[in-house]
């Protein structure tokens, strides 16, 4: 896992333990299998640059609230 992949797993499991959010939401929301995001936030998968982005968007876009 790159750094980049890294960064973002951290960054979703920071946001889904001090927000309460479900990562099923987070995955519907991203259009991504929630299986495979649970691989990847326990770091046995590595996600496609796009799917990447569309987690790094949702969190971007959720960091106002």
């Amino acid at each position: 896992m790159d750094e980049k992949q890294s960064r973002i797993k951290d960054e979703l499991n920071y946001f889904i333990s001090t927000r309460g959010v479900k990562a099923k939401f987070i995955a519907d929301e991203c259009n991504i299998d929630p299986s495979l995001l649970c691989r990847f936030r326990q770091g046995k998968k590595s996600l496609w640059d796009e799917t990447l982005q569309s987690i790094e968007n949702f969190l971007v876009s959720t960091k106002g609230y």
